[in-house]
């Protein structure tokens, strides 16, 4: 057993020390895109766009299964092995769902960068299609949105569908910024000023909301620890105690405790996110 483990920590180095040469954006696409994935569900995209995770969503699925992989290989040299496994399968999705709602509050953020640019370009003189092409240099979810509207009207659609098409979002910030962008695209040039209220009004809007979840950090951070510590608390008892690790790893009493622990530690940190949002 000793040598197993040896073996294992032998390994972990060698894999870690190759990470560091190995880990970058550019060079995970690369490595990993000639593995041959089936695109995302949807669904699974959908996930991916409400925590604000950009990039390839199969190289994010490839990683995770790499890792799972790797924990797999982990349950025969380790005693702790089958919880380090199960920690790898939940933790994942368990951080996706609690980050829903974070690609909309990015991109409620990017838009007084973008109405400001718009704004800027229309005093310079540039048309109103241009300077949403400008404005689709703030990246994100927003900035594809700009780009995909600027390109619709370059193929022959007209502007002022394109942004009533665009603006008919349950979002009061999209509502706003599209509601000034039409009125620069029925004025012109003067419609600068509008453009340039409305973003100071979503940059109030943004500092109350900044405000209101500085206020909330002690809630979120407090349910974190709550969600975490039942998770530490079992991968250090398997590691102290051979005869409670034996139970838990080894009979069907066990696994059933894991597996009703593992539900309603994820229940308790759903109802305690949904607790947090809504008071915050």
């Amino acid at each position: 057993m000793s040598f197993l483990a040896a073996c294992a920590v032998v390994l972990v180095w060698l894999t870690v020390r190759e990470l560091r040469s190995w880990w970058s954006g550019a060079r995970v696409e690369r490595r990993l895109g000639g593995w041959n994935v089936p695109p995302a569900p949807r669904w699974v995209r959908h996930h991916f766009t409400e925590a604000g995770i950009d990039g390839d969503v199969r190289t994010h699925l490839r990683l995770w299964g790499l890792t799972i992989a790797l924990a797999i290989a982990a349950v025969a040299v380790v005693d702790g092995g089958p919880i380090v496994l199960a920690i790898v399968v939940v933790a994942p999705p368990a951080a996706l769902f609690a980050a829903r709602g974070r690609g909309d509050r990015l991109r409620s953020a990017q838009f007084p960068v973008a109405l400001d640019t718009v704004a800027g370009s229309l005093r310079g003189g540039t048309t109103l299609p241009v300077a949403l092409g400008d404005a689709a240099s703030v990246g994100g979810r927003l900035g594809a949105e700009l780009e995909t509207m600027t390109r619709h009207v370059r193929d022959g659609r007209p502007l002022p569908d394109a942004l009533e098409g665009w603006a008919q979002d349950d979002d009061p910030a999209t509502a706003l910024a599209g509601a000034s962008l039409t009125l620069a695209a029925s004025v012109g040039g003067p419609g600068a000023d509008a453009i340039e209220a409305a973003a100071a009004s979503l940059r109030e809007r943004a500092a109350i909301d900044g405000e209101v979840a500085a206020l909330s950090v002690q809630a979120r951070l407090s349910a974190g620890i709550l969600s975490v510590a039942p998770l530490g608390f079992a991968v250090l008892l398997v590691s102290l105690d051979p005869t409670s690790a034996h139970f838990l790893l080894a009979t069907p009493a066990g696994w059933a405790c894991i597996t009703v622990g593992f539900v309603l530690d994820a229940a308790g940190a759903a109802w305690m996110h949904h607790l947090v949002r809504s008071a915050s």
